[in-house]
Order: C-alpha cells, then sequence, then structure tokens
C-alpha cells in the first residue's frame, strides 16, 4: 500500500491526522522533494540548515492557507500538530521571512519504502 500521494492517506505515521494537517504534510513533502535534489546537485551547502541539520524547504503560511482554501490560523494548527508528531519541523530563517521547514530524513526515507 502506498502511504503517501498528493495528500497522504489516514494510515500508519499519518493515522489520527486530519485532512487538513495531511493536506499541508503533502505540500511541504512536494516542496521538500525538490529542496533535496537542489541540495544533492548543488556543490555548496545551500538548501542545508546547520541549527536543524538537515535540508529544508521555505513555504509561506500565508500561501499554504492560499493553496489549500483555509484560513491561516488552520494552517498554524495543523503546523503545530504535525510537529508535535515528530512529521517536521521548523525554524525562523530571519525576522519577519519565511520559515524553514524540514521533513526528518526518517519520515522521508519511511515514505520511499511504503
Amino acid at each position: 500500500m502506498q502511504l503517501y500521494q498528493l495528500v497522504p492517506l489516514p494510515c500508519g505515521i499519518f493515522s489520527g491526522l486530519s485532512l487538513v494537517e495531511r493536506a499541508v504534510f503533502g505540500l511541504l513533502y512536494d516542496r521538500m522533494k525538490v529542496s533535496v535534489k537542489n541540495h544533492l546537485s548543488s556543490t555548496d551547502n545551500s538548501w542545508f540548515d546547520d541549527t536543524l541539520e538537515d535540508v529544508y524547504c521555505l513555504y509561506s503560511q500565508d500561501r499554504i492557507a492560499e493553496t489549500l482554501g483555509v484560513s491561516l490560523r488552520t494552517v498554524r494548527r495543523a503546523l503545530d500538530k504535525l510537529r508535535d508528531e515528530g512529521l517536521i519541523d521548523w525554524r525562523k530563517a530571519k525576522y519577519q521571512d519565511v520559515n524553514r521547514y524540514i521533513i526528518p530524513y526518517r519520515i522521508r526515507e519511511e515514505l520511499k519504502n511504503p
């Protein structure tokens, strides 16, 4: 069974998550795959956060909300839940800048090998 589609199915590591939480994860996962590809093909250390010790992706909460057609507050609650579940992490890059999101390597590997 494939755990990940555009919106992950509500099973395995995604069981207990709402549709919105899974949709937010799906958007971040798609963006993360591009960041990993860019990082691997670059000669410098771009797309790598030394503090988080992993490859990151950039995504504004406003853009996530707009893409999903939900409120900014709904996106923030979903991000908090995903972080609490250990599926994502983030940190502010700079004041008034978008967050740097990571999906831990172990989660990315689990999605590759269902």
